[in-house]
């Protein structure tokens, strides 16, 4: 906890890989010394309300006493498996509405607008008027401009944009820039000085070391040299998460994953004649749907410097269907958040069915001195109360625990350039506890309802 939380407040640390292998598995360390904690608490705390219980339900209050006096051995044990399953059904619902965000949000990274296209050939500019017939569907076009420079040993990956048209339209998100909770304020610094300011990405502010100096030497193809400085931090930008491996003409062996974010005036003054247009990002007019006309295919079919067009909606479907595991929509997490219901219904269930067989002798004895079903089945239902309570209340801080930390368990597999953002959803929460407290009191019902039925004549027979 303390080195995700140290992470977290500082992304410029760097941790080990042993470090983060420990990361992993902290969770599941937690949840079984959540196990431990719990069957120590199990007796005591509910004890404690025990005694409000008593004074609550007054009708019952000398049966309850003494049955509470009596609390059997089992209780213990139902105790830890509700609160292990109220803590799964807690972290699933933390990490499924982290999961479910993290998709629209890693779409907003990777077309960066309504649309994106991947351009064959060499463009110097594109406007609305390259998508000839298609003109009057499109509000603006922002280039993306690629080269590449080299910084010592390495080469860095240069993208240039419009920071003006790409700060107005591209699709950003407030933790974009570190440091910056307004990510304008981030591009106004590279605007001011567009031919010497850059952002550049985590690994390459490391690999720069930045926080000692942020200025460096970078190298152009004919061998000149200029200096510029690192200025901001991007933990991702919009329509720049692309495969640059994949452009194959541009790897000179050993480019490693540096990248390198500057306005366009940066790329034209220092590489005239090796940048080109690699892709656009693509705003629509209010009312043009790209699924509904079918603005991809027809932008694949009908311009042959088009590689790819790929639409918003559209990215968001892949990643549903790639990441569905990693990101918790809809699959591992779903299923884990229904089995954690499931078995805490059987598990219940079972327990007190074991509970009430073993005490059908002392119910028949209450029910001989006048007790009434209805107070028999209260009396059971207000003995699982207090560990109701207990397990729900210790259950859903054990949830919080898990879905904070195992969010680096799911970070390692995702697909994401960025951090795992988590997010704690209040109304699903809140729907959790009390349905996971209700589950565990229906399931005590049925068994409630067989010892209020208990035959006196016949358990007094076979004793």
């Amino acid at each position: 906890m303390i080195l995700t939380l140290s992470a977290d407040l500082n992304p410029k640390v760097s941790f080990s890989f042993v470090v983060e292998l420990l990361q992993m598995f902290t969770p599941l360390l937690l949840w079984y010394g959540a196990a431990g904690v719990v069957s120590r608490l199990s007796t005591k705390v509910p004890e404690k309300l025990d005694k409000i219980l008593v004074k609550t339900f007054k009708d019952i209050g000398s049966l309850l006493k003494g049955s509470l006096s009596r609390r059997h051995q089992n209780y213990p044990r139902m105790t830890v498996l509700l609160c292990l399953s109220v803590s799964l059904c807690i972290f699933s619902a933390i990490q499924g509405e982290t999961g479910a965000a993290e998709i629209p949000r890693y779409s907003d990274a990777v077309i960066g607008g309504d649309m994106k296209v991947d351009v064959l050939g060499i463009f110097q500019d594109l406007s609305a008027s390259n998508f000839t017939g298609y003109e009057d569907k499109i509000e603006t076009v922002i280039p993306i401009y690629y080269t590449m420079f080299r910084v010592g040993p390495r080469w860095i990956h240069c993208f240039g944009v419009d920071l003006a048209n790409y700060g107005e339209w591209a699709y950003w998100h407030k933790d974009s820039i570190v440091g910056y909770p307004d990510w304008n304020e981030g591009l106004n610094v590279l605007s001011s000085d567009p031919t010497k300011k850059v952002a550049v990405d985590i690994s390459t502010s490391r690999y720069l070391d930045i926080d000692v100096d942020p200025t460096f030497n970078f190298t152009i193809y004919n061998q000149t040299k200029f200096s510029a400085s690192a200025e901001i931090i991007i933990d991702h930008a919009p329509g720049l998460a692309i495969d640059v491996g994949e452009l194959s003409f541009f790897d000179f062996g050993g480019t490693g994953s540096y990248t390198m974010i500057t306005d366009k005036e940066f790329v034209f003054t220092y590489a005239p004649f090796t940048n080109t247009i690699i892709s656009a990002i693509i705003i629509l007019k209010e009312g043009v749907d790209p699924i509904e006309e079918n603005l991809s295919f027809k932008f694949d079919s009908q311009f042959d410097w088009i590689v790819e067009a790929q639409s918003h909606a559209e990215e968001i479907e892949l990643t549903k269907a790639r990441e569905g595991l990693s990101f918790g929509f809809p699959g591992l997490l779903t299923i884990n958040f229904i089995i954690s219901l499931v078995g805490m219904v059987i598990g219940v269930s079972i327990f007190m069915f074991m509970i009430i067989n073993q005490r059908k002798k002392e119910f028949a004895i209450l029910i001989a001195e006048g007790a009434s079903k209805k107070q028999l089945i209260k009396l059971v239902l207000t003995e699982v109360l207090s560990m109701a309570i207990f397990a729900t209340l210790f259950g859903a801080f054990i949830g919080f625990l898990l879905g904070y930390q195992f969010n680096d368990f799911f970070d390692q597999f995702s697909v994401t350039t960025f951090n795992r953002q988590i997010i704690f959803p209040p109304i699903p929460l809140i729907v959790t506890v009390i349905g996971a407290f209700a589950i565990v009191i229906l399931s005590t019902l049925i068994p409630a309802i067989i010892a209020a039925r208990t035959d006196v004549v016949e358990e007094m027979r076979t004793e």
